[in-house]
């Protein structure tokens, strides 16, 4: 796949407007796209799909930092779509102070153990536009979001669709919230008439 992370003297930077990034495979983290602490994905087109971590998280993308520097994917369109891990987050896995925003795009037909579209464990996800649909998870099988430590954020606003996700329990589909420092936040009215399950 695609590692971007920063240098001796600065961070990378990476923007997709086309292609694939498909058919990857590791063992580790971020199959399709990892990025590190000081550097920036900025996907506006394109797809990132069917890329695999059997035995890790983040099937399509892994953000990650460190503890001074953040690194951040940005999907403002295109889709993260039918990527698999074994662990957290399918689509996105965004954890150690990792950041991720979504304006626009899809995050379709992944899965995970937990969180199918988006993991947050120890990092930061804003979402205000695009969708979420269709992805599956043992738990959280849109997004799932680990409050267990006080570092995990989950803003929401403007119009994103997160629905027709589901589970292999009975734990809800669309957004699970572990812990007592889960909680969403809302940063802005929420303009989409579509119900959001909790």
């Amino acid at each position: 796949g695609v590692h971007v992370e920063e240098g001796i003297r600065q961070g990378g930077s990476f923007t997709m407007e086309g292609g694939s990034i498909q058919g990857n495979y590791t063992s580790g983290r971020g199959a399709g796209v990892s990025v590190g602490a000081e550097s920036t994905f900025t996907m506006k087109g394109g797809s990132i799909a069917n890329n695999t971590a059997p035995y890790g998280d983040g099937g399509g993308v892994y953000a990650y930092g460190s503890r001074s520097a953040t690194g951040t994917f940005r999907l403002e369109g295109g889709s993260i779509t039918g990527n698999t891990a074994s662990g957290f987050g399918g689509g996105v896995y965004v954890t150690t102070l990792g950041i991720f925003t979504m304006t626009g795009g899809s995050i379709t037909g992944n899965t995970a153990n937990n969180g199918g579209g988006i993991n947050i464990q120890w990092g930061s996800a804003t979402v205000s536009g695009g969708s979420i649909r269709g992805n599956t998870a043992t738990s959280g099988g849109g997004v799932y979001m680990d409050g267990a430590s006080s570092g995990s954020v989950f803003c929401l606003s403007g119009a994103p669709t997160i629905t027709d996700n589901t589970t292999k329990s009975s734990k809800p589909g669309n957004i699970y919230l572990l812990g007592a420092n889960a909680v969403i936040t809302l940063t802005g009215p929420m303009t989409n008439t579509d119900p959001i399950g909790v």
